[in-house]
């Protein structure tokens, strides 16, 4: 807690024999950071994969492709060892080569040409149902005219118009030329016609059709009968639900084999692809990387039982690059997601997460501070604690406890939905306005200060005691002196107050230009506005509370009203005090971040660290 797990750098060579049982050792460990060779080792070149890897890859690709159609869930996988335990070969898809795990190949690859054979028949299908659509769209209008789409097309000397027209015309036609055919129908209220006219006569009939509003028809570039396409629809549709059934029953039977044999094959193509980020000659290896101290006694063993004793490790000085594994309890793992979502902290540096897991929840909770509020949020991220996985389960456990603190904050000001349960609350922020401000701008010094101190250590750390006095120790110097200044303005100190805390201030001035330069005077100014920042506590509180009295009065006006208005308050109590807690949870949780990320960080952080990726840890 404070600090991230200690590092080690080490270096391994061995014999090129030995790289596959040493990756092997590696990848089952999961402890090993890899530092990814790059030129410059002479005689060594960048490693080259295990000959499977394209068959491995092929069929993660293959196997992914099914997973992501299938939505097949990622929970309860089949333990894929039990039928693929042998490493022998099975004839892979794209090679000759061999394939692992013969049983699970022998499941997969029927279940695969299955798959997508059924896929590609359904592909065909929703093309088919594709061109009768755009068929009906385009052709349909004409269907009406009882013509086949060859009656439109291959003449030398007749003019077809088809289309769409306003009126009929026809003895307008005839004043033009005796010598047409026409057809006519309806079509879903639009009046059809065909015209066929010799191309002497075709300008002025036309001319004719424009002035009825007549508008062309175009033939679908892929003509299709319309006869009988009800049916072909309707047994594509029917085919379709057939192959969709399939592919559900695939899903429920086979589903979380699918997805334990994507973990196998996973881990396979990651050994096998291992080489790529070692150095290799033509008899040797060396790879590099970081592993956490205490895994090292194991990892040799380990190493030295599988290789004979052929590969070693090399433990190597310093901690330049050394990658983040932050070290925290479980009850304050959930806040890691905070440090993820800004910043990993550096090796050296200190690990604020166990300060966020005290001063967030308390921050939300000072904010929100109402019982109802905070019970019913405690069970909506109870749900999604159990309903999520990963970040989104991290997030909801940190929020947990924000919630409880919103409990715990609701009996300091008898709050349950806005109304006062108690006659003398604790606090009551939504008149005691100076005492409110006062306790924010309090909470905001602490708070600060400790940012300084967290400073004060990591400096320590880093530079030295002389260091950390002058970048970090000069603010407090600087707060004691305004802190005297305004004990004597205030009359709370003599008069002689005002000169120790004018050269505490100027000491401090001066210690902040050796350590900080003139960086750190520019940023004297924001020391207040920091402070002043941590009134958003009792601002974003008293919002909050505001609203939900004025959703309570109306309500209870309208229950005064009786009747039908008993329904409308309880509409406006629960529509009202549901946008009051959604606003309730948003605020607090982005002004708290803030007030961490932006007031409190900057005192002491810098991050930028390299998380920790152990080889294997995926898989």
């Amino acid at each position: 807690m404070l600090k991230a797990k200690r590092m080690t750098r080490v270096h391994l060579s061995g014999p090129k024999s030995e790289l596959t049982r040493t990756v092997a050792v590696l990848h089952k460990a999961k402890v090993l950071h890899i530092v990814d060779y790059a030129e410059g080792l002479d005689g060594f070149s960048i490693g080259s994969p295990d000959a499977r890897a394209s068959d491995y890859s092929h069929s993660l690709v293959d196997l992914r492709s099914m997973l992501l159609f299938l939505k097949a869930s990622s929970g309860n996988a089949e333990v894929i060892s039990r039928v693929a335990a042998v490493d022998v070969g099975a004839a892979a898809p794209t090679s000759g080569s061999q394939h692992p795990g013969e049983a699970a190949w022998q499941r997969f690859a029927p279940l695969s040409a299955e798959f997508h054979s059924l896929l590609g028949e359904r592909d065909s299908l929703e093309e088919k149902l594709e061109a009768i659509a755009s068929a009906r769209e385009s052709f349909g209008p004409l269907s009406a005219l009882g013509l086949s789409a060859d009656d439109y097309q291959g003449y030398g000397s007749v003019r077809v118009f088809r289309g769409l027209v306003r009126r009929r015309f026809e003895p307008e036609l005839r004043k033009i030329t005796a010598s047409y055919a026409l057809y006519e129908g309806d079509y879903n209220n639009n009046h059809v016609i065909a015209l066929f006219v010799e191309n002497s006569k075709a300008s002025q009939a036309e001319q004719l059709l424009r002035s009825c509003g007549y508008a062309e028809l175009p033939l679908p570039e892929k003509v299709v009968d319309l006869k009988g396409t009800a049916m072909q629809e309707s047994d594509a549709r029917k085919r379709i639900a057939e192959i969709d059934a399939r592919f559900a029953a695939m899903k429920a039977e086979h589903g979380a084999f699918l997805r334990g044999y994507e973990q196998y094959l996973r881990c396979k193509n990651e050994k096998a692809e291992a080489p790529l980020r070692f150095a290799t000659s033509d008899h040797a290896f060396v790879a590099d990387g970081w592993m956490p101290t205490a895994s090292l006694r194991t990892v040799t063993s380990e190493l030295d039982k599988a290789t004979s004793g052929k590969t070693g490790i090399e433990l190597l000085e310093g901690t330049e690059g050394a990658p983040v594994a932050l070290d925290n309890p479980k009850s304050v793992q959930p806040f890691e997601f905070f440090m993820d979502l800004y910043s990993m902290p550096r090796y050296l540096e200190i690990d604020p997460t166990a300060v966020m897991f005290l001063t967030f929840p308390l921050f939300f909770g000072f904010m929100l501070g109402d019982v109802g509020y905070g019970l019913v949020s405690l069970a909506a991220f109870l749900f999604l604690s159990m309903r999520f996985k990963g970040e989104g389960k991290a997030l909801a456990n940190a929020l947990i406890l924000a919630s409880l603190a919103s409990v715990l904050f609701g009996f300091v000001f008898a709050e349950f939905f806005g109304v006062t349960f108690m006659e003398h609350p604790l606090l009551e922020r939504a008149h005691d306005f100076e005492t409110m401000i006062i306790v924010s701008m309090a909470v905001g010094f602490i708070h600060i200060n400790l940012g300084y101190a967290l400073g004060f250590m990591n400096v320590l750390k880093e530079h030295g005691f002389a260091a950390a006095v002058f970048e970090k120790g000069s603010w407090v110097v600087i707060e004691a002196g305004v802190i005297a200044l305004g004990a004597q303005y205030l009359g709370y100190a003599p008069a002689e107050a005002m000169y120790a805390g004018a050269g505490l201030v100027l000491l401090g001035i001066a210690m902040l230009f050796k350590g900080e330069g003139i960086i750190g005077i520019a940023e004297i100014p924001s020391l207040l506005s920091n402070i002043l920042s941590y009134a958003r506590l009792f601002a974003v509180g008293l919002a909050s509370v505001s609203l939900a009295l004025v959703v309570n009065k109306f309500a209870t006006n309208f229950m005064h009203q009786g009747g039908l208005y008993i329904i409308l308050a309880i509409v406006v109590l629960f529509l009202g005090h549901a946008l009051n807690l959604m606003l309730g949870i948003l605020g607090p949780f982005l002004h708290s971040l803030r007030l961490h990320y932006v007031e409190f960080f900057t005192k002491f952080y810098k991050g930028g660290g390299v998380k920790y990726a152990p080889f294997g840890a995926e898989a």
